[in-house]
Order: C-alpha cells, then sequence, then structure tokens
C-alpha cells in the first residue's frame, strides 16, 4: 500500500498535501522546530469501510465489530477495557444495539511513546476512509524517525485491519 499524506498542525492549518512519506518531515520543519507542536498525518485509504459496533446477549454486553469493505464483511469481538483479548478497538456511541463507528484504533506504538498520541492510528470508516495519527514536535529532533512511524502506522494499518479483506 502507497499511501500519500496531508500534514495538517493541530490548530487545523493544513501544512502539505499529496506527500510521500519521506517528505512529511520537511513539511513539519518547515513550521520552526518547537517541540511543542503536534501534528496531524493524515491519508486517504484505497478501500471505502463501514464499521458498527452491535450489542448482543441479555445485557447487551456482548459487543462485536463489523467491518465491511467492498462485499466482504468481518464480525469480530470488540477490544475494550473489559475484554483486552477482543480483536479491534474502536470509538463509538456508548449506547444501542447497534452502533456506527467513529473510529477503528490500531495500536503501533507504545501508548507511552513520546512522539506519538497514545500509539495509535485511527481509521475513520466512510466514503472515503482515512487514516490518521497524530506526531509530537519532538520527532523533529531524531531525523528520518517520521517517516519511520509513518511506515510504521501504514503497515498497522495493513496488517491489522485491510489484510482482513485481501
Amino acid at each position: 500500500m502507497r499511501l500519500k499524506y496531508t500534514v495538517i498542525k493541530y490548530s487545523g492549518f493544513k501544512l502539505g498535501n499529496d506527500l510521500e512519506p519521506d517528505k512529511i518531515e520537511a513539511v513539519m520543519a518547515s513550521d520552526g522546530k518547537r517541540e511543542s507542536s503536534r501534528f496531524i498525518i493524515k491519508a486517504q485509504l484505497p478501500s471505502n469501510i463501514s464499521a458498527f459496533v452491535s450489542r448482543e446477549g441479555e445485557m447487551k454486553d456482548v459487543e462485536y465489530v463489523e467491518v465491511k469493505i467492498g462485499k466482504k464483511q468481518i464480525k469480530v469481538r470488540r477490544k475494550g477495557k473489559l475484554i483486552p483479548s477482543g480483536e479491534l478497538s474502536v470509538s463509538c456511541d456508548p449506547n444501542g444495539e447497534r452502533a456506527p463507528v467513529r473510529a477503528i484504533n490500531i495500536e503501533f506504538r507504545d501508548y507511552k511513546d513520546g512522539f506519538t498520541d497514545r500509539g495509535t492510528v485511527w481509521v475513520e470508516p466512510g466514503e472515503p476512509s482515512w487514516m490518521y495519527f497524530v506526531l509530537h514536535g519532538e520527532v523533529l529532533g531524531q531525523p528520518g524517525l517520521v517517516e519511520t512511524i509513518t511506515k510504521e502506522a501504514e503497515s498497522a494499518v495493513e496488517n491489522q485491519l485491510l489484510s482482513r479483506f485481501a
């Protein structure tokens, strides 16, 4: 998967668009090397994704994530605090038997990683679908790390989500 990225300051100002992973760092640095800066790195995915959480059981306490790409669909246990062994972590409305997923939360680095926001890449279902993650300005102090993290995030989306539909 070869994606093109958009770099957005956390304030919402777009710094660059249609970027290869090896060009992101220069665009971030052009904003000034401030450690307090945060940047959203975002890319459109090649597939449209729809996703819902379905709640089953007598108490509606058994949660599944249903994800559909094209004509293929999967249904897996939702991963969360109560069921850490589930397969996918998602953000959605906490109420109702069937709730649309706002984001699929894919861990790709340590939660306390100092360069990213929670070591997570988020996938937003929709037409089109997007992936994004947040980089902290400290990452600019280590040349090449922006590209490495970007490729790690892309790989995590491919391996933990998209490959299920190949």
